[in-house]
């Protein structure tokens, strides 16, 4: 089996800048990546929907990364929380529909290991997450456990000091 696209492809990645994706920016550029279209919140605002699409089809991509998010340390997501959750899940669902209207046919999710326990050994895979905490989700409802893992409690946890 080849790699899964070659280093002539047209790789779009999502917050080039970042910490993560100025990291993936320059890892792809060593292993020859000629084609690497970087974009940030400086060239689109990802959370809207039109300007994400244009964007996206614009380029044609034949590969996606998202690496874009709102961050902010810790601090910020304590006092943010609802800001943060909203503003990334438009970002990662904006992205996601781009490169599926776009027929992009390889896109890599950047995830956190906040959304596990700290006792949990990583990778962790969401199946023995909800095997241990919470059991498994019905047949078919895996998409829908990951999607609620990236979503803070609902009631309001006491500030870290």
């Amino acid at each position: 089996m080849g790699p899964l696209v070659d280093t002539s492809s047209c790789i779009y990645l999502a917050g080039h800048t970042g910490l993560v994706g100025g990291a993936i920016h320059r890892a792809l550029a060593e292993a020859g990546f000629t084609d690497v279209v970087g974009r940030d919140v400086a060239d689109v605002d990802m959370t809207d929907q039109a300007a994400t699409h244009a964007s996206m089809k614009a380029e044609r991509p034949d590969a996606v990364i998202v690496a874009a998010a709102k961050v902010g340390g810790i601090m910020a997501n304590w006092e943010q929380p609802w800001e943060f959750v909203y503003q990334n899940l438009l970002i990662e669902a904006n992205l996601i529909g781009a490169a599926f209207a776009c027929g992009v046919r390889r896109l890599i999710f950047l995830g956190s290991s906040c959304i596990y326990p700290t006792s949990h050994v990583l990778p962790a895979l969401i199946r023995k997450f909800h095997e241990a905490k919470i059991g498994l989700p019905e047949s078919g409802g895996e998409t829908g456990a990951a999607a609620a893992s990236s979503c803070p409690r609902a009631t309001s946890p006491t500030r870290p000091t």
